[in-house]
């Protein structure tokens, strides 16, 4: 049963979802990239062998483009699954509250803490059940889907972050070889949209743990 009911939207290929764990393998960020502009979101998100969900009370937070989000956000864990939905509200007195819209080409919507063993493979996330509500809440959109996974940085998706992904970087930047789309979502540590010697400096650093 789907929590958000509506006509669905034409597919947009800009408004897609990455989940990608950052460097130091302790927050799973999922972002949105979006030309639409909504105000809730449900989905599911299955973390793979060697993942699981943080003991902290705010393990899962709202964010909206880099800053903690006015909405509310429920999340619930069962077999494996974290279930999360994300909303408006209404105060006591019946003011609707937190109303704004997750905007902007490219962001963090929900930040998860994890624990990670080495045997987890980063790519094997799955997130599925995904609708978003735009800004009128009287349309979902069933058809955000999720186009790259792994970890940030880890451009040949060999589970590692390495000296390779930053001379693959560097070569797109040279244009003497073409990432796909999926591989600058991945590559794109400084959320500028592509792939460039600054992200390679960010990738070495992460192989290096000083980032």
């Amino acid at each position: 049963m789907a929590l958000f009911a509506g006509s669905l939207l034409s597919a947009n290929a800009q408004d897609h979802l990455t989940a990608l764990l950052k460097p130091g393998n302790a927050v799973l960020g999922i972002q949105l990239k979006n030309a639409e502009a909504y105000t809730a979101f449900q989905m599911d998100i299955t973390l793979p062998e060697g993942m699981t969900l943080s003991t902290d009370a705010d393990a899962v937070t709202l964010q909206r483009q880099g800053t903690t989000a006015p909405q509310e956000v429920y999340s619930n864990l069962k077999d494996g699954v974290l279930k999360v939905a994300a909303f408006s509200y209404k105060d006591d007195n019946g003011t609707l509250r937190g109303n704004d819209s997750f905007t902007g080409s490219k962001g963090d919507v929900l930040l998860v803490k994890v624990n990670v063993t080495d045997a987890c493979v980063a790519s094997n996330i799955n997130i599925s059940n995904v609708e978003f509500v735009k800004t009128n809440g009287l349309t979902a959109n069933t058809e955000v889907g999720v186009t790259a996974k792994g970890k940030q940085g880890d451009i040949n998706g060999n589970n590692e972050v390495t000296t390779e992904d930053a001379v693959m970087a560097i070569k797109h930047f040279l244009k003497k070889e073409t990432l796909t789309s999926e591989q600058v979502e991945i590559g794109d540590l400084n959320d500028d949209l592509d792939v460039t010697t600054d992200d390679a400096v960010r990738i070495i650093k992460v192989f290096l743990k000083k980032f």
